[in-house]
């Protein structure tokens, strides 16, 4: 319903609910406001929206006040610039007047009021309240004496978060803002505050007096660590950046941590190539070390084969260095040995590589998953991995939707804590498949089963629900209830976290994830949203663009890209069509080799160069001598890296590479949206150094495809993939992307039966407990709201100084672990030394160690053929 109201004298129509300061807006007009913020609710506490509406003796607050029928409201009379002006007098008699030396002047909006409406000198003559300074996390400095009492931050706890974290305590002028207990301001959004403080109370330690705002120039982006692609704004001072914040027009107004503070680096990169020469660094000019690379990947290539060459790549990269990669090894060099999964690098057969496809063409959308009434959480605790899909399960949460988790970890925040069912990953897979198998079963059998449903769902029958019972120890009553949530949601939510894309049981989880999505289908349930959250920066990216081995690529409209490059490579593989238009090189019957497939080449002498890009084998594989071990065989190791890991110690030719907030490209987002980078200032420019190297290959091997730069790749996989986006890439990082992905697609009935690999799947009943190695080890990415991942730039003392490991408090209570202890992690492989952490929130019998921690290396307590890692852990000194 809408009706028309005037607000100083512009007349606007409004619907029912809108509020004057809202409409006011609408129409360009501007109402000073302090504790109104669009995305939190209503507080009317601050009066400084205060307005004159005809027909009411009083000044109403723009912020609170609905609009009727006819309304009248003046914004800018005499009576309502005097109430301003004795509410922002009454806010500065104990806010201190030092305006010059506050981290927040120039972008303080109590500074602009004042000026705009305050008095030239204030009345109040008697000494102001004082709290002390007091940090309450790496992030963000509380100075309680310019605090207004506006509540946005505690609103932003209670209401966004759902951390409750962050409160008002005492009354009157002790009244003061804090958390809860004394602890630590400690959840993935922490950030956030201080781009919501108005004031100075709530400051960006790593931006704290680092620069003022009005010598900074912002520019738009998008946050590239990982897959969501936030949209965001940098503050660049002298072309580097001091501070990002978020920007309107994305998926969130708000951004997680580490998309604010992650663009801190520690400084320690190597700014030249070089060459090992007798185990020492020689430092070479960087044409020299090109002239060198290109030179020796034509020698071998042509004398050994295609086959003998291969490229390792990371998810950091941009689309257009993905495409070149793939252009110039597979269709330029004939090598088919290409892959980013560096962590596991399993080989993929062709079954498994059309599940990954399929799941791709049926990933819902991260905005969905706020409608469903229930959602089902696989191994994934999402407002720690990706934390704005966190942020949309909690609004789902917030709705009334059910929830439920499988998995080792209870997730977090607390309100997503119900519905927990504890499970190992290899369990949880195990778990889901019963369940998947045996809700096909009841589709086939049902009323309104298609004909071919019974075919379609052949052999999905043969699991049961009291087999799975006893395999993974889960009651049959949980699974039962688990299965019938699956069929009454209306709209299910399926969420599949990162860490399931780089264990061995990936292809049989997204199967039975099809399987569910089909069956449903079948039954007539409802929709289903299937979101699988991939891992780290730019990996849907490589998943699109190909590169791993068994890629099936085809354009956004579901054929390979057009044009005369296209149409000759039409009858080469999937992954060349999308990498450039040349007729792939490839030596017919050279299988495709993934990462580990390359170790194996490369012990037995078959892979003789090898380029790794922004990777660190020996540090992330999962098993740490194995991959040493090969890598020293290989004959010519060219490693390009940001800085000089592991891995690049030991390269025959070392490059530099830029940061991926140094590199201009693209990159896309978890939902399918190609989104643009806005590099900072580097040494070395903001085209990347890959190019160069991928360049001098081409040139040498004299391919056809020119892969200089970045708006040069782009313009061609812009046109092979049909993205329709602008050529302009600046315009499109200016923008909030392109949408390359429709609809998600709906899983035909044929997903209802089992694969083959899930028919040759052998369920082992569970290990009895060994007194041995009693713990099953779980490794994943840093959580972010651990802090981990700013110790190499943070002094703070809530980061954690050393490396840790979690166990579950009732097995720390049981082996008299306390917080902090010393302990040795073993497996049959090796062992660690690390303090121990308690928590509620992981299962018993689990041990959770992080990666990316400088110092421990937890490849060399796994191995890269078990699916299931056992340890021991022992209390140093016990």
């Amino acid at each position: 319903m809408a009706f028309n109201v005037r607000i100083d004298d512009k007349e606007t129509s409004v619907e029912l609910g809108t509020t004057v300061l809202q409409a006011a807006s609408e129409v360009g007009i501007y109402i000073p406001h302090l504790c109104y913020h669009r995305e939190l609710s209503l507080q009317g506490s601050c009066r400084v929206c205060l307005v004159e509406v005809e027909g009411t003796p009083k000044l109403q607050p723009a912020c609170s006040t609905l609009v009727c029928a006819g309304m009248k409201v003046k914004t800018d009379t005499p009576a309502v610039r005097e109430a301003r002006r004795g509410v922002l007098e009454l806010m500065t008699i104990n806010h201190p007047l030092d305006c010059p030396v506050c981290d927040k002047g120039g972008e303080c909006k109590l500074q602009d009021y004042v000026f705009a409406y305050g008095r030239g000198k204030g009345r109040f003559a008697f000494p102001k309240r004082t709290f002390s300074k007091e940090d309450i996390g790496p992030f963000v400095v509380r100075d309680m004496n310019r605090c207004i009492h506006c509540t946005r931050c505690v609103r932003f706890a209670s209401e966004v978060t759902l951390t409750h974290d962050v409160g008002a305590f005492d009354r009157g002028r002790e009244t003061s803002i804090g958390t809860y207990l004394g602890k630590e301001l400690r959840n993935p959004f922490s950030g956030n505050v201080t781009q919501l403080c108005p004031v100075g109370a709530l400051t960006d330690r790593v931006f704290r007096f680092k620069a003022r705002v009005w010598e900074l120039e912002s520019i738009p982006s998008v946050c590239p660590l990982c897959p969501v692609g936030c949209l965001t704004e940098l503050e660049l001072d002298s072309g580097r950046i001091v501070r990002i914040k978020s920007r309107k027009g994305g998926l969130s107004p708000w951004i997680c941590d580490l998309g604010r503070f992650g663009h801190v680096r520690d400084g320690s990169r190597r700014r030249k190539p070089f060459l090992r020469e007798e185990s020492r660094e020689v430092d070479v000019p960087w044409d020299v070390a090109l002239d060198m690379v290109a030179g020796r990947f034509r020698v071998i290539s042509k004398d050994s084969g295609p086959a003998s060459v291969g490229v390792l790549c990371s998810t950091s990269l941009t689309n257009e260095e993905f495409f070149a990669v793939n252009y110039v090894f597979r269709n330029v060099l004939g090598s088919p040995n290409v892959d980013f999964r560096v962590r596991t690098g399993a080989a993929v057969s062709a079954e498994e590589a059309e599940v990954m496809s399929t799941a791709r063409t049926v990933q819902g959308r991260i905005s969905q998953l706020a409608g469903c009434d229930s959602i089902h959480l696989f191994c994934c605790d999402p407002c720690e991995e990706t934390p704005v899909v966190g942020l949309h399960v909690c609004r789902a949460a917030d709705s009334g939707a059910r929830l439920t988790s499988v998995g080792p970890r209870r997730v977090t925040p607390r309100p997503l804590s119900r519905g927990w069912i504890p499970a190992t990953p290899v369990h949880a897979a195990m778990l889901l498949a019963f369940v998947s198998t045996e809700l096909a079963a009841r589709a086939a059998r049902s009323e309104n089963a298609q004909p071919g449903s019974a075919a379609a769902a052949e052999g999905a029958g043969q699991l049961s629900l009291h087999r799975a019972s006893q395999l993974t120890g889960i009651k049959l009553e949980e699974l039962s209830s688990l299965l019938e949530e699956l069929l009454s949601a209306k709209r299910l939510g399926l969420v599949v976290g990162a860490e399931v894309f780089e264990s061995p049981h990936v292809y049989l989880v997204l199967s039975s994830m099809l399987r569910i999505c089909a069956a449903r289908a079948a039954l007539g349930a409802g929709e289903t949203v299937l979101l699988s959250l991939l891992g780290e920066g730019n990996v849907r990216g490589a998943l699109d663009l190909g590169v791993f081995p068994g890629a099936l690529i085809t354009s956004p409209g579901g054929e390979a890209g057009g044009g005369d490059d296209a149409e000759r490579a039409s009858g080469s593989d999937a992954s060349s069509r999308a990498s450039g238009g040349e007729s792939s090189r490839t030596q017919e019957g050279t299988a495709c080799r993934s990462f580990s497939q390359m170790l194996e080449a490369a012990s037995a002498g078959k892979l003789r160069a090898l380029l790794i890009v922004g990777s660190d084998p020996i540090a992330e594989y999962a098993d740490r001598e194995a991959a040493k071990e090969a890598l020293r065989k290989v004959e010519f190791l060219v490693v390009q890296s940001e800085t000089l890991n592991a891995t690049a110690a030991v390269a025959d030719v070392y490059l530099p590479l830029q940061s991926v907030f140094e590199k201009e490209g693209t990159v896309l987002s978890l939902d399918g949206r190609l989104c643009g980078l806005s590099p900072q200032e580097s040494e070395y420019g903001k085209r990347s150094l890959l190019f160069d190297v991928l360049e001098s290959i081409r040139r040498t091997m004299r391919g056809k495809l020119s892969v200089k730069g970045a708006a040069s790749v782009f313009r061609e996989a812009n046109r092979l993939h049909g993205w329709g986006a602008p050529e302009d890439m600046k315009a499109l990082a200016a923008g909030s992307g392109v949408e390359l992905t429709g609809n998600a697609a709906e899983p035909s009935e044929a997903w209802m039966a089992l694969r083959d690999f899930e028919k040759k799947m052998r369920f082992e009943e569970r290990a009895p407990e060994r007194s041995e190695y009693p713990y099953v080890l779980i490794c994943g990415a840093l959580r972010v709201s651990s802090w981990g991942w700013v110790r190499e730039f943070s002094e703070h003392e809530l980061v954690p100084k050393e490396d840790f490991a979690e166990i579950s408090a009732s097995d720390a209570a049981e082996f008299e672990i306390r917080e902090g202890d010393l302990v040795e992690i073993e497996s049959p492989r090796g062992s660690v030394e690390v303090r121990a952490v308690a928590t509620e929130s992981l299962m018993p019998g689990v041990v959770f160690l992080p990666r990316g921690l400088a110092r421990t290396r937890l490849n060399c307590l796994t191995s890269g053929g078990e699916a299931v890692t056992r340890v021991r852990v022992r209390k140093k000194g016990a």
